[in-house]
Formats: structure tokens, sequence, C-alpha cells
């Protein structure tokens, strides 16, 4: 009786190893089976191509099969190595069931990075074609479908993320899209259908975005063809441009070809009536407004004559030619009233009037020089020597071009200067700041300084002490323009009784009158 139970329990376990093998013998050839038909449709996809067709949605189809061939090929490895392995006990068998069910089958895991895809297309949608945007978003969202995150739970979550993924054009043309398209109210709350909604706007997009690029290849020669209108420029609104605009645009003078207006040359002066017409004739310029490219009586300048009150400048007026016999007889005349206009420009003034100078102090990388400065607030910049920026050892940080306007209307050539930048201090050192200043070959002439004693007992009476002050004249190194001069000024002013200002700044006292 024993053997016979003994027997018997053998044979119940070996029917038990027997069923376990079909099993698995079952399950791999179901991946093996599965294995087959993803090839199976590589391969008719591959074979079934029409190459008249676009390639890149081909490519997709096929790119999302092969993805799911590795997927078997890679289970059924597994399961292979698998199976022969050896177990003793069912429980061992059930571990390892439940051990490739919690690696292969982890929901939050595959949703974590099918959401974590589409995140990285919102970070990359610049990178992307379109095209290839629609497919990614497509297969992500199916995706989550198999893993029933469907669109009626997960759509108000999706549909902002699958939006940010569209580029700057294709989300303008969807607000526009979605606008006049007529939706009835309660439709257009429910986030599933406007995320079918999108996926529908974005598959029309794609198709003719497809269209465009068929119709502009020139009879399948692959060559596409040139585009009849040229692209307009569009203006920018730069400094940059404006600057570059401006140069090439440069006034150029009919007599001496420098850059400034014809009508305020200063060779007319040494130029009669008929030499200056030749010349405007001979350069092709128009008559009325000194200008090239077309002549008198085609020009709309609005220009009015200073004598004759005619369609030219005084330079062209022809009542000028009367006028010189009328010249050489009253030649003498003024030559006695000029000699005259010397002797009374070179007597002494009643009193010395003052302009706004002071002593400050200029670093620059361990080095200091006190010097005289000019506070100039009829200038926009600020200058300094040629000789001074070299004796600092002053790197220049840019350069710029500048014509400067004269006295009386003249402009001045343009001219290139050196920009630099050093730090002005007041001779007690209380305050510093750093100033941008362009250099110039020399400022000013000669500036006096104060002398007056009866000025400066005054000065001293109210508390005022002045830097400026001695009986040398060094000369002007450095003009404080009106960009400096706005952020030094305290406010403080006080006139004295000969009726002379002193105003207060940052660097110390000045006076002015």
């Amino acid at each position: 009786m024993t053997r016979d139970s003994d027997k018997k329990e053998n044979e119940a376990e070996v029917k038990i190893e027997d069923n376990k093998e079909a099993k698995l013998k079952a399950e791999r050839a179901s991946l093996r089976r599965l294995f087959t038909v993803a090839a199976n449709s590589f391969d008719d996809i591959h074979r079934s191509m029409n190459r008249e067709k676009n390639i890149g949605i081909q490519f997709s189809k096929i790119y999302e099969k092969a993805e799911r061939l590795f997927k078997v090929d890679q289970e059924i490895k597994e399961i292979i190595n698998f199976s022969d392995e050896e177990y003793v006990t069912l429980e061992s068998y059930r571990d390892r069931f439940t051990e490739i069910r919690s690696r292969f089958g982890r929901k939050d895991l595959l949703i974590e990075v099918y959401i974590r895809d589409l995140l990285a297309l919102v970070n990359n949608k610049s990178a992307i074609k379109l095209t290839d945007l629609y497919y990614k978003l497509g297969s992500n969202l199916r995706a989550l479908e198999t893993l029933n995150v469907t669109t009626s739970n997960y759509a108000a979550v999706l549909f902002p993320v699958v939006e940010s993924c569209l580029p700057a054009e294709v989300l303008k043309a969807w607000d526009r899209h979605r606008l006049n398209r007529e939706v009835p109210e309660d439709l257009a709350l429910e986030k599933e259908k406007v995320l079918e909604n999108l996926m529908t706007f974005l598959r029309h997009e794609v198709e003719g975005e497809e269209h465009r690029a068929f119709a502009e290849t020139a009879f399948g020669s692959g060559t596409k063809r040139k585009d009849s209108h040229k692209q307009v420029q569009k203006d920018e609104p730069t400094a940059a441009i404006l600057f570059a605009n401006t140069s090439a645009r440069k006034i150029c003078c009919v007599f001496c070809d420098r850059s400034h207006p014809s009508k305020d040359c200063q060779k007319l002066s040494a130029m009669n009536y008929e030499d200056r017409k030749s010349q405007v004739m001979r350069k092709r310029c128009c008559l009325v407004s000194l200008k090239p490219g077309h002549i008198a009586k085609k020009c709309h300048s609005n220009v009015k004559c200073l004598i004759c009150e005619r369609r030219h400048y005084a330079l062209l007026c022809p009542d000028l030619r009367k006028d010189t016999n009328s010249y050489s007889k009253g030649k003498v005349a003024e030559v006695e009233q000029k000699s005259t206009e010397v002797l009374l420009t070179n007597l002494p003034s009643e009193r010395e009037i003052y302009l706004k100078t002071i002593t400050v102090r200029l670093r620059h990388k361990g080095k200091e020089l006190c010097v005289r400065a000019l506070m100039d607030d009829g200038s926009h910049r600020s200058f300094i020597e040629k000789s001074l920026a070299a004796e600092l050892n002053l790197s220049p940080s840019g350069k710029e071009i500048l014509s400067q306007g004269l006295f009386g209307g003249g402009i001045s050539p343009a001219v290139e200067h050196g920009k630099f930048t050093v730090t002005v201090e007041s001779l007690d050192r209380k305050y510093s700041t750093s100033v941008s200043l362009l250099d110039q070959p020399k400022i000013c002439s000669t500036l006096p300084r104060i002398r007056d004693e009866n000025l400066l007992a005054e000065l001293a009476s109210r508390g005022i002490k002045l830097t400026d002050v001695g009986r040398d004249t060094p000369p002007i190194t450095i003009l404080l323009g009106a960009d400096v001069l706005g952020s030094i000024l305290t406010g403080r002013i006080q006139i004295l009784t000969s009726g002379v200002s002193a105003v207060e700044t940052l660097f110390g006292w000045t006076i002015l009158g």
C-alpha cells in the first residue's frame, strides 16, 4: 500500500510539472504569435508604401510598429529565460510571474512616462516640425487611452498640456478657428470635445502643410519653385538700424563734397553767383533744393529766398550779381568799420565774466590727477582732451561719430571720437562717480580763475568755498555736459551782491556770471 501511494504522489507531481510547462509554452507561443504579427505588419507596410505619398506619415507608422516589435522581442527573451529556470514549488512560479507583471505592467509608471513625453514636447516645440509634433501628440494620447487614461476623465488636464505644445503661429490659428466656429455653449464647455476638436484641427493643418509642400515641388523634380515675390524686409525700430539708415543716406555737399547741407557750406563765401550755379548744374542737382535726382521744374521743395522771395536758396539768387558793384564801392567803408569793431572788441570790459569752472580729481587704476573742468549745459555730451586721456592711460571702450552744431547755425563735419570711462571725484573725496567721456583734441581756449578778493570774501562770509581759484590759469581739459550735470546739481543757488550766482554741485561750488 505504501508503494502504491508513493507512486500515485509521484504521478501527481509529474502532472503538475507538465501542466506548468504547458502553460509556459502556451505563453511563449502567444508571444511569438504577437511577434510574427508585428513583423508581418512591418513588412506589409514597407512593401505597400506608396512613394508618391508623404514618407513622413508612413515612417511614423513603421516606427510605431517597430516599437511594438522590440517590446515583444524583449518579452519573449524574458519568458524564454524564465522557462529555462527551475522552480521547485508553485509559490516560486507565482512569485516569478508577479515579478514579471510588476516589471512590465506598472500603469502608474507608464502614465508618468507618457506625461513626461508630452511635457518634453512643450519644451522643444520650436525645434519640432508640425507634422512630427502632431504624430507624437497622437501617439502619446493613444498610449494613455490604452492605460485607461481616457479623455473624458483627464481632458481638463491634458488639454492645456497639448495646447502648450503648439507653436505660436499654430496657436493663433487655433484661437481664430475656435472663435469663428459655431459651437453650442454646452459642447464648448466640455474639455473632451475641445481636445478632440484640437486634434482634428491639427490633422487638417498637417494635411494642408503636406499639400503645400507637394504643390511647391515643381513636377516632381525635387526642386522648389522660386518665389515670384521677394520677401519684404520689415523695418526694425532699433538704434542700430536707425544709425545704419542715416549713414546710408549721408548728406553730401554739392560744393565741397563734405557731409553737411549744401546751403551751409563755408566755401560759398569764396564763390560768385556764376560759379555756384555752374557747380550745381555740373553735379546735376536741382537749382531749388540743391539735391540730386530731379530738376527744378519737378521739385516739390518749399524753399523761399530771403532776398527776392522766389523758389531758391539765397546763395543762388540772381540779385546777388547786382550787388557786386555796390560791394566794391563800399569796400573802403567796410574796412574802416571792421577796424573800428576790432578796436572796440579789444577794449577791456567793465567786469570779468566767469563761467562754471571747477577743479575735480580723476582716478584710473591707481593714478590720480587734479584737473580743471568746465560745466556746459549747452553740450549734450561730456568730453576729455586726448592728451589727458593718454596721460591717464585710458583704454577706449568704443567709438562714436558726431557732428557738432556751431553758433550761427553751422554744423561741423562728422568726426570720430573715442569713448572712455573714468572716475571723477570731488577734491574732498566726499563724492565720486563714473563718467563716460568722448575724446577731443582741445576743449576750449584759456578761461581765467577767480581772483577777485571782494568776491572771495563775500563767498567766505556765506560759508562757500570754491575749488577753482588761484593766480595761474591751467587749461580746461574736461567738459561736463548735460548728460552729467543733471545728476550732480544739488539745486542750491545763492545770488551775490555783485549779481554773480554761486551754484552748488556734488563736486563743490562754482561761479556763474
